[in-house]
């Protein structure tokens, strides 16, 4: 303590430097306090790196000690922490401690060197005295000799050294030392000396025979000395190493080789010599299978090179390398091949074999196959690097809990929770729970420690670091007992985001994305619960109402889409301020609506939302710089127990908003059971009607269309009809509208297209007199509005192999409402395939005049409803006759339909109307009726003569033309 104390307390500052890298080990307390520099700053740094000394002068200094070994009362300057300058007088001496040089020095400042240079020299002993007391200990416990020479007597040994000869240190120290080595041993030493004092101050390493106390006993020790400089003169010191049983062990593997010779032959290990250049003198039969050959001579005389066998050929020259270099490798791993080409692994242990010259005389070694266990290690190595990356690097929170603390962390866990891992590590799983969890936490917790059976995948919330801020995770915990301590491991998985997205993925699959409001999925699970709960109670209490937009098209077509989604938001916006507080409103789907009212006591309750929303809907809308107005027609269902399903209840719902929209829109309609029964039918009837696509139950009937001044069969107008295989044969009127609301139409249509013109082609090849025969067909509404419809007639044509002049295509007046200019592209489409075009049922709708002109129409079909009043009803007669007189003038045709007496007959022909059909010349025929109008014996005309006007025979008068047709079609 007295010695540390006179180093640190010098006025003068004190250093202890490492001569080899010239980095300090100690400072006192003026060198900090002078200089400016604190201890534990400069330990370990050298002066020219703190830029206490310029390089270049310290690169002297260093080299003056190097060579004297002691440098006094040189003149000094420090450079101090602050930029200012140190000037004093510097002592420097040379201090050897285990082999290891290190340079004392002290430093006075300049004003008080001739005062004080007693005290630094007694300041400089008391700093040495400290060094040497803080190694002495170093060395006194060295498990290695550890001794000093001088002047060829020993002047220190440790306690190790002395114990392995049996002596006492005192007992050693200043004899001379040769008096301990084995005398056949002194000369090798008295060489080294030798050298050492004529300059050689090398380091040495060698082996030497010592004397034990005894004087016989030898001791083969390992030295490793060198020379240092005490008080002025050599000396030298190092370190002993007790080798000789090490020695022993190496003579006993030497006699075990020598057994190994004996069993080389067989043994199961793979076994060889092997000349340095690369060939095998010598290899046992277990060598030679690992290898793939059938003997030792097999594998020596195939092989011209070892390295041959090698998969890499470096490695061998590496393997020999580092034998020749070490004499021997020990299980080294090295992959080769078999003879095969099959890649193997082998572990290689093998050693150097010397003549006496010390040359290499041979390799020998041996050889294990571990192919098995490197495919399991390969494996287990794979699995593990996996394993560490997902830890290192997952984003999923990964711990270790002992005792309820963190004992270990990932970074993920700690950033997931806004702590670093060393925050985090020590802390409580309390101190991240939230209060509200705390006890379910805590149960898990001391479930686990008592070894019972818990979940080990769980879900809950953490608290951050804030102690605000939630994180909602999911749990993967196992636990382990290694030492009776039990350990708790588990991952810990972010899920916020996760919920988040679940809840809007859930909001987003029960929402219409476009007016945010619930969708039909929710509708029908929140009615199904409102149907449930009125089956307990015993009473409905609730109703449905289905709301559809009445001139939401119209607003779609010609302000365009955006505007409508902007109605459809705005229209849902208004429906909202319509509800009561138990009622729910869902966008049904396109511009249809749904509303449950959640609590009626009666019909009115009902009633009375439906006309809110009527009331809301008179309202003006403002869309862009139109303003417009839009209204509903409404469907109301009443509750009722015996509901089986929402499907029903919306169906009923549906089915009276139609019946609201047939009555003139605007409105609404209650459902009633006659509705009901109706709409049962209906269902029933559409049901059907699917199963008669796929059963062939369809059938078409041809009606002849006939020149009315000669009877001639001028072609036939194609109808559907119905096989039902219990109510017989079905006219249109019974399905067709059911077909078009459900869209069955289509299908039926083109059938029907398809088979008219199969069935025209067939009579045109099979009799002569039918080939210039036609067929009209109608085209249903949704069939004409289709993109697709020329293509579709083309190809019609071409599977039948008809030509256009076989087809007439019927269309009513209903077409040109919606979209005239499409209307108009599609029927100059169809005239452009050389297709003949009718206007049917003209007069009976929306006729306008400017499209007949316009547009490529061929013919005018006078309805029904005109013919068969013409005779008793003047009116019905002039429109007749403003037909016909319209035809002439724009240079069209026209057919009378539905003529079913003389008198039409005859009134027609005095009108001018050259084509007709009814029942007064045959009803719609089946195929087969219709063939036999062929019969040549039958006809009564020239059916090659045509059919346009002004190339008629000559008249026939109406009575004998009537009885000629009659008779000709009653045979038919």
């Amino acid at each position: 303590m007295k010695l540390a104390s006179a180093f640190n307390q010098s006025p003068s500052l004190v250093t202890l430097t490492r001569l080899a890298d010239d980095s300090y080990v100690d400072v006192n307390d003026s060198f900090e306090r002078v200089l400016g520099y604190s201890r534990i700053t400069v330990i370990g740094k050298s002066p020219v790196a703190l830029g206490l000394w310029d390089k270049t002068r310290r690169e002297r200094f260093l080299a003056a000690l190097r060579k004297s070994h002691s440098i006094t009362n040189e003149p000094a300057s420090y450079r101090c922490s602050d930029g200012g300058e140190y000037h004093g007088v510097l002592n420097a001496e040379v201090v050897s401690f285990e082999g290891e040089d290190y340079v004392l020095s002290i430093v006075q400042d300049t004003a008080e060197h001739g005062d004080e240079s007693a005290d630094l020299r007694r300041n400089m002993e008391a700093a040495l005295q400290l060094s040497e007391q803080k190694y002495r200990t170093l060395v006194d416990h060295s498990q290695d000799g550890v001794f000093i020479t001088q002047d060829s007597n020993y002047t220190y040994v440790n306690q190790a050294y002395a114990d392995m000869l049996g002596y006492v240190p005192q007992e050693m120290i200043g004899s001379p030392y040769m008096n301990f080595i084995a005398p056949e041993d002194r000369e090798f030493l008295d060489r080294l000396w030798t050298r050492r004092r004529a300059g050689q101050w090398e380091q040495s390493a060698y082996e030497v025979r010592l004397l034990k106390k005894d004087g016989e006993t030898r001791v083969l020790a390992s030295v490793r000395s060198g020379p240092i400089t005490l008080d002025g003169r050599l000396s030298s010191t190092g370190t002993i190493r007790d080798i000789t049983e090490e020695r022993r062990t190496q003579q006993a593997l030497l006699a075990a080789e020598r057994k190994y010779r004996a069993i080389f032959e067989m043994a199961v290990t793979g076994m060889y010599q092997s000349t340095p250049t690369g060939q095998y003198l010598k290899a046992n039969q277990a060598l030679a299978a690992i290898f793939g050959f059938e003997s030792p001579e097999a594998l020596t005389s195939s092989l011209k090179s070892i390295s041959e066998l090698y998969k890499d050929p470096a490695e061998r020259r590496t393997i020999n390398t580092d034998l020749e270099r070490d004499g021997r490798v020990t299980g080294r791993e090295v992959e080769m091949r078999r003879r095969d080409g099959q890649s193997i692994w082998i572990s290689l242990s093998a050693r150097v074999v010397r003549d006496d010259d010390g040359k290499v005389a041979y390799y020998e070694g041996s050889l294990h196959d571990i192919t098995a266990r490197k495919r399991v290690e390969a494996a287990l190595q794979g699995s593990e690097q996996r394993y560490r990356m997902l830890v290192d690097h997952s984003q999923v929170g990964v711990f270790i809990n002992e005792d309820g603390r963190y004992t270990y962390v990932n970074p993920a866990f700690a950033a997931m929770l806004g702590y670093t891992e060393a925050e985090l590590t020590g802390m409580s799983y309390r101190d991240i729970f939230p209060s509200d969890e705390l006890a379910a936490a805590d149960d898990r917790f001391q479930r686990r420690q008592r070894g019972e059976a818990v979940s080990n995948d769980y879900e809950s919330t953490l608290l951050q670091k804030d102690r605000k801020t939630r994180v909602n995770v999911t749990h993967s915990i196992g636990t382990i007992d290694m030492d009776d301590h039990r350990f708790m491991i588990g991952t810990v998985r972010d899920v916020t985001d996760q919920k988040r997205n679940e809840e809007l993925l859930k909001h987003n699959a029960t929402h219409d994305p476009l007016t945010g409001l619930p969708n039909r999925t929710l509708f029908i699970e929140r009615l199904a619960t409102a149907m449930e709960s009125s089956r307990a109670v015993g009473a409905p209490g609730y109703a449905v109402l289905f709301i559809d937009l009445d001139s939401f098209k119209v607003v779609n077509d010609s302000l365009g889409h955006a505007a409508g989604d902007s109605l459809l938001v705005q229209v849902a916006q208004r429906l909202v301020r319509c509800l009561g507080p138990s009622d729910i409103l869902a966008r049904h789907g396109g511009d249809e609506f749904t509303i449950m009212v959640g609590q009626t006591h009666e019909l009115d309750d009902a009633v009375e939302v439906a006309e809110r929303v009527l009331g809301e809907l008179l309202k003006p809308i403002k869309l862009g710089d139109n303003e417009i107005y839009t209204n509903a027609s409404i469907g109301i269902a009443p509750g009722h127990v015996d509901y089986g399903s929402t499907e029903e209840l919306l169906r009923d719902a549906d089915t009276a908003m139609y019946r609201a929209k047939a009555a003139g829109k605007a409105g609404y309609v209650v459902f009633d059971h006659d509705m009901y029964a109706r709409a049962r039918a209906r269902l029933r009837v559409e049901t059907e009607l699917r199963q008669a696509l796929d059963n062939r139950e369809l059938r078409v009937h041809y009606q002849p269309i006939v020149a009315l001044d000669s009877g001639r069969l001028l072609g036939f107008e194609a109808l559907l009809r119905w096989e039902h295989p219990v109510r017989g044969l079905l006219s249109p009127d019974e399905f067709l509208l059911v077909a078009e609301e459900t869209g069955l139409i289509l299908p039926m249509g083109w059938w029907l297209l398809k088979e008219a013109c199969r069935q025209i082609r067939a009579w045109r090849d099979r009799h002569p007199q039918a080939r210039a025969l036609s067929v009209a067909v109608n085209l249903a509404h949704k069939q004409f509005m289709y993109a697709g419809l020329a293509q579709q007639v083309s190809e019609a044509l071409q599977e039948a192999g008809l030509g256009p002049d076989g087809l007439h295509l019927e269309i009513t007046e209903t077409v040109f409402l919606e979209n005239p200019k499409a209307a108009e592209s599609t029927l100059r489409k169809l005239r452009a395939l050389g297709i003949a075009l009718h206007l049917d049922d003209f007069g009976t709708g929306y006729s306008s005049l400017s499209y007949l002109a316009a547009l490529p129409l061929e013919t005018l079909k006078i309805d029904r409803s005109f013919v068969m009043d013409m005779e008793s009803n003047p009116k019905d007669a002039a429109i007749v006759r403003t037909i016909i007189e319209l035809a002439k003038d724009l240079g069209m045709r026209t057919v009378a339909e539905g003529v079913e007496t003389v008198q039409q007959l005859h009134m027609l022909q005095n009108l001018g109307c050259r084509t007709g059909q009814g029942n007064l010349f045959a009803p719609a025929l089946d195929a087969k009726r219709a063939d036999r109008l062929f019969d040549r014996t039958l006809l009564a005309l020239n059916p090659g003569e045509s059919v346009h006007a002004g190339t008629f025979p000559r008249p026939v008068a109406a009575a004998s033309l009537l009885r000629r047709t009659r008779d000709f079609f009653r045979r038919v």
